[in-house]
């Protein structure tokens, strides 16, 4: 029992941080390009990203976060190309309550123009300047799947 109790503390107080990091495959959009830093004159026609959200091993408080992700663009021949423009952001996170149509959902915002509402346990959606859900096409969108 003592060596359980001995293993939790220190595990509880000097184990890795808990994370939830997820994925996805977006439009590259005009907030998308900033986020991933993909310069406005470069040929981007899509986004592969992972988030990974940190947070505080004791208290469960969101601490930082870290964003990678690489541009690609279509090719003549209609496939996509290599990766692009690879780029790598961290920073810290926080977490609101929703209001209005979001009543009930928690928003996980990275900076001030940057927000997710979370949907369930495994998946995020992109929210727009203007708090909506970002739209994609029929074969891309703007949610995250939680993949760890």
């Amino acid at each position: 029992m003592q060596l359980f109790l001995a293993t939790w503390f220190f595990l509880s107080t000097f184990g890795t941080s808990p994370r939830e990091v997820y994925a996805a495959t977006t439009p590259c959009g005009q907030l998308i390009r900033p986020l991933h830093n993909i310069p406005a004159n470069k040929d981007c026609a899509l986004v592969k990203w992972e988030l990974t959200l940190f947070r505080d091993p004791r208290t469960q408080q969101p601490t930082t976060y870290r964003l990678t992700g690489e541009s690609r663009h279509i090719l003549p021949d209609n496939n996509y190309s290599q990766p692009d423009v690879k780029s790598e952001s961290a920073g810290k996170w926080s977490i609101q309550e929703g209001t209005g149509k979001f009543t009930g959902y928690l928003i996980y915002q990275l900076n001030p123009s940057v927000r997710f509402v979370k949907l369930n346990d495994d998946l995020l959606h992109l929210l727009d300047e203007q708090g909506r859900y970002m739209t994609g096409d029929p074969f891309q969108s703007y949610t995250l799947n939680r993949i760890k």
